[in-house]
């Protein structure tokens, strides 16, 4: 989950400073900012710093790594998207309902 935890912390979602440029920001389907500074507006302290679960899925070659909301919101959240090795990080479009975090077996 650390590697999670420190992706977003970098990509600027919780209340940490980074230095992202906007080379290096990986930008969401949804953001529009023309701007490092109008990026980071938008992402600063949205997420919580620490992951609240993971779960491993697609056949098990995968780490979903979840995030609460700092105004939290029930059963929603975000989603940090890895590979089993912590590559090929990145965050899962959209929300997250939060229980399927949890489940048993993990969802295919």
């Amino acid at each position: 989950m650390l590697i999670a935890e420190k992706f977003i912390a970098y990509q600027g979602y919780t209340n940490q400073p980074t230095d992202l440029t906007m080379e290096k920001a990986l930008k969401e389907k949804d953001e529009f900012a023309s701007s490092i500074k109008g990026l980071l507006q938008l992402r600063h302290n949205v997420l919580q710093k620490k992951a609240v679960a993971a779960q491993l899925f697609k056949k098990q070659t995968q780490w979903a790594v979840g995030f609460e909301y700092v105004n939290t919101e029930e059963n929603i959240g975000r989603c940090v998207i890895m590979d089993t090795l912590g590559n090929d990080v990145h965050m899962k479009p959209d929300q997250l309902r939060m229980d399927w975090l949890y489940e048993e077996p993990a969802p295919k």
